[in-house]
């Protein structure tokens, strides 16, 4: 079974720091991130390694598209504090059939996430479920 993964920014960059994002990339996982964070928050390292693992297809991105109900949804978790980036990555979650989990290291966007019933994890929670699943 697959372990489906959306990581915010934050996320990344600390997975980055720890080596972790490198055997996260070995493994089977299918990664992904939100376009706002992948092309603002991560623009140090857009074209020098997320933007030739997206053409690999090794990462997605997903977005979310204005007059849309995914993007209404994004603006309430904007005035509910939540920072673009991760208003986004739960916006996107919120209106998919069948959810990866939200990696990230702000507090607020994972209360978030678990008070809409998403599946998340901080980056120790994250490292558990890599490590029961062998990855």
């Amino acid at each position: 079974m697959t372990l489906d993964l959306l990581i915010d920014s934050d996320a990344l960059i600390a997975l980055r720091r720890l080596s972790l994002w490198t055997e996260i990339l070995r493994s089977s996982a299918s990664v992904a991130c939100c376009g706002y964070a992948a092309r603002h928050e991560l623009n140090s390292i857009w074209s020098s390694e997320l933007e030739p693992l997206v053409k690999a297809k090794r990462v997605a991105i997903h977005e979310v598209v204005t007059r849309t109900p995914a993007n209404d949804t994004r603006k309430t978790f904007i005035a509910a504090g939540v920072d673009k980036g991760e208003a986004e990555a739960l916006a996107w979650l919120v209106h998919q059939p069948e959810c990866p989990v939200f990696v990230s290291v702000d507090r607020r966007a994972l209360t978030e996430a678990r008070d809409k019933g998403l599946i998340c994890a901080d980056l120790g929670e994250l490292a558990a479920l890599l490590i029961a699943r062998g990855l």
